[in-house]
């Protein structure tokens, strides 16, 4: 079923992409004039590509260390 392999994943969502998002938040990594654009009359924003390069980078360097250095846990 396609469905179990998500719910597989969202096990790790929080400790990956929402803390990778948090960081650049509150770091201000990505700025609001500078890294996100709104297109027509859709409601939201979006990253542009300057921002979405900055996201993927950040989510990389989280992906590439041990799961044990992100949660502070021994190694």
């Amino acid at each position: 079923r396609p469905s179990l392999g998500l719910d597989l994943v969202e096990e790790f969502r929080q400790a990956v992409v929402d803390r990778t998002v948090l960081h650049l938040a509150n770091n201000r990594v990505l700025s609001p004039t500078s890294h996100f654009e709104k297109k027509g009359d859709a409601p939201g924003v979006l990253l542009n590509a300057e921002g979405r390069k900055l996201f993927f980078a950040a989510y990389e360097k989280r992906m590439s260390e041990p799961f044990a250095e992100r949660e502070g846990g021994p190694q």
